[in-house]
């Protein structure tokens, strides 16, 4: 995604009441065109909200909303240049695969060589030809997906939206079908918003990523900064598994934890006076227990095993330390063999791999 390409959606300033209850609180969010740009959060955390409004399904108590430079924010859904795919695909079961993804066409009156060669040259970009007379019943889950994506596709919105669009398919399915996502972005050059709650699926598609709790928005960036330096607590412990400690400097500018553990060395990256609180966070992917590196400048001693968890090629470990309580290390399946519950181990990390979180004051960090 090409930095300098122009604003497609611009929110500013949005919010949105249900009554007493608010469910997106004052939230600016630009995206350009072309991005793959997510939304992640947990359930209940605003971005299907934030997905209706930009659809015009539902319109901002108040804020201002603008798609392609055209205020948007009480347009009716059907004069937006959106699409939506949806879970459940809203295939038309009375009509073939052919005749649904002509269907967009159809409505808007184009001629019947061009709804032709349009709808063929969207069936070939999602491998589905071969099926344009089936119908929708004879299809699997994953076929249907891709007749929904080619449908939204073919009258080529400025913004293509996706509600969580892979959430009722098994793993490998889900697998595939991020693949033909991302290559369907790419070459469509269309801006995909996509809605999900799954942190892995939204780090291996998007360009950006926007991660929302309660209604707030926490952070905006790439994956590889949301991942390496979450801006929140939050986003800390949801985007990814992350081990996070509160605490402070003390006079040494030693990381001292609020329940009294052994200090540690850490990158002092944040303006934090002595004695002053903040977040620490640690991915389990930085612990080892025995270290051949003297780079590892971090020692917490005697952790005990409490849980073994395996996944193949890696095992996750929880340990419990004194006064650090439960922590998670992810270690290679050699790694961790000979571990046994109960038994005691020194853990170790670099104290450039600890990231620092000011304490935001919002409730909802």
């Amino acid at each position: 995604m090409d930095s300098s390409n122009p604003v497609v959606l611009e929110m500013e300033s949005v919010t949105k009441k249900y009554g007493a209850y608010t469910a997106i609180r004052s939230l600016d969010l630009s995206i350009r065109r072309g991005e793959f740009f997510s939304i992640v959060g947990p359930s209940g955390c605003g971005k299907t909200t934030i997905l209706k409004m930009i659809a015009g399904f539902e319109y901002p108590t108040t804020g201002s909303i603008r798609i392609a430079g055209k205020p948007s924010d009480r347009l009716p859904p059907h004069k937006r240049s959106v699409n939506t795919v949806f879970q459940n695909y809203a295939l038309f079961p009375h009509m073939n695969i052919f005749d649904n993804v002509a269907y967009p066409l159809r409505i808007r009156k184009a001629d019947k060589a061009t709804v032709h060669r349009s709808v063929t040259e969207h069936l070939e970009m999602v491998g589905m030809t071969q099926h344009a007379s089936k119908s929708p019943q004879q299809l699997s889950g994953g076929q249907k997906q891709r007749i929904a994506l080619a449908r939204a596709m073919i009258a080529r919105p400025d913004i293509l939206l996706l509600d969580e669009p892979l959430s009722a398919l098994d793993f490998h399915l889900r697998q595939e079908m991020q693949r033909v996502l991302k290559q369907l972005q790419r070459d469509s050059g269309i801006t995909f918003v996509y809605i999900t709650h799954d942190q892995g699926e939204a780090l291996s598609l998007s360009d950006r990523i926007a991660v929302m709790n309660h209604g707030v928005l926490q952070q905006v960036d790439t994956p590889s900064v949301i991942y390496r330096k979450p801006a929140t607590k939050f986003v800390a412990g949801f985007v990814g598994k992350s081990n996070i400690w509160r605490g402070a400097f003390d006079a040494r500018r030693m990381f001292v934890p609020s329940s009294g553990g052994a200090g540690l060395r850490i990158r002092d990256e944040g303006e934090f006076p002595a004695g002053s609180e903040f977040y620490i966070s640690l991915r389990p992917d930085k612990i080892r227990f025995d270290p051949k590196d003297e780079s590892y400048d971090n020692c917490i001693r005697g952790a005990a095993v409490v849980d073994l968890a395996y996944y193949g090629s890696e095992r996750e470990v929880a340990l419990s330390a004194e006064g650090y309580g439960t922590m998670l290390v992810k270690l290679h399946e050699h790694e961790s063999a000979h571990l046994r519950l109960g038994e005691t181990r020194d853990v170790y990390f670099r104290s450039d791999d600890v990231i620092s979180i000011p304490i935001s004051g919002d409730a909802y960090e």
